[in-house]
């Protein structure tokens, strides 16, 4: 033991697996994280997946983090990791052919910035605890509170802006001393990829408070909201299942102060070849595919978002 400068027990051990196992012996193989296995059995379960004939007939992967969180408390894994061991045969509710109201990928994409920057433990000295936990919470510092009709659709003078969440931001990041961000975004349409992305404090900061939304994506975002819920109320064989019944049949006869109008594939058509050869002109950009929001600056200048 002197001359090897170690333990008695650590000598004790050697004996005992060179007399077990021989000279050279190996150490036993580990079993290794079962988590991956855990993870997609659990995505696999009745109770999570199943065929879906209607809308609401879905989780989402967020929902299925948390319920995954509660049946295995012991079981330390981030949000994004759990996104990232989903097995493609569980496809996300706004794939193609699962549901007739789509997905927003950009209101996704807002949560995963959440998650990623951890901005539910940001707070500052003064604060007794953060502010914001969700979404839901962001939302509501640029609001009014209680928040009116206006305000989701960006009509409201009143409403605070962005400028106070802007500042907090900044100064919970400098106090931390983070510098970059690294974090989780969908780069497709049913979201079944994740890209992961880093940015600087500045950087993050700007995408996550100017995604593109405008007062359209507010009255889209109510006419599906109101359209799920009265859908959820109705018998199966009277469910909002098609565009018609959406966009003209329930939304003009059930919201007001909003002018809706229903084109057939024959209206576009029309319009289509009206706009054929201004549109076979043009110069095509590439790369505005990805991108979600266009603002003319002037006759030669767009910003995009």
């Amino acid at each position: 033991m002197r001359e090897f400068n170690c333990s008695h027990r650590l000598v004790s051990q050697a004996k005992n697996i060179l007399e077990t196992k021989g000279v050279l012996s190996t150490p036993n193989p580990s079993k290794g994280k079962s988590l991956p296995v855990e993870v997609k059995d659990f995505y696999y379960s009745d109770t999570i997946s199943r065929a879906m004939p209607g809308k609401k007939d879905f989780l989402t992967v967020m929902e299925v983090f948390q319920l995954f969180t509660e049946k295995y408390p012991n079981t330390r894994i981030g949000f994004s990791k759990f996104a990232e061991l989903r097995p493609k045969e569980c496809v996300l509710a706004g794939s193609s052919s699962t549901r007739c109201v789509c997905v927003c990928t950009i209101h996704q994409n807002v949560k995963l910035m959440i998650v990623g920057s951890h901005m539910d433990d940001l707070q500052l000295e003064e604060e007794a605890e953060t502010p914001i936990k969700n979404y839901k919470q962001a939302s509501a510092t640029i609001q009014c509170n209680p928040f009116l009709p206006a305000c989701p659709i960006g009509r409201c003078k009143n409403c605070p802006g962005v400028a106070t969440l802007k500042e907090w931001l900044l100064q919970c990041f400098k106090n931390k001393g983070i510098e970059e961000i690294e974090y989780k975004q969908s780069t497709t349409t049913d979201r079944s990829q994740l890209q992961t992305l880093v940015q600087s404090t500045d950087e993050f900061i700007k995408r996550f408070l100017n995604h593109g939304k405008g007062p359209y994506d507010g009255v889209g975002g109510r006419v599906k909201h109101e359209a799920a819920r009265t859908s959820l109320q109705r018998p199966y064989n009277d469910q909002i299942m098609t565009t018609y019944k959406l966009y003209y049949m329930f939304a003009k006869e059930n919201i007001h102060g909003i002018s809706f109008e229903y084109l057939t594939a024959n209206d576009w058509q029309i319009e289509s070849t009206a706009l054929k050869e201004r549109l076979s002109n043009a110069r095509t950009i590439q790369g505005t595919y990805k991108l979600h929001c266009f603002k003319p600056l002037s006759t030669n200048e767009l910003q995009v978002q």
